[in-house]
């Protein structure tokens, strides 16, 4: 019982940095995802532009 015990809480010691990169990964994904974005639209308003002149 105890020993069991003692192997989850070194898991978890183990696991936590990889929780935490994953995490960090997400966020840059996200953050890449708006700047794509923003840039689709001005791309869509140059577009407009070129369209019209």
């Amino acid at each position: 019982m105890h020993k069991r015990f003692l192997i989850i809480v070194i898991g978890l010691f183990l696991l936590f940095p990889l929780l935490g990169r994953a995490v960090d990964s997400n966020q840059q994904i996200l953050q890449l995802r708006a700047q794509i974005e923003e840039l689709q639209k001005k791309a869509n308003e140059y577009r407009k532009i070129v369209a019209t002149s």
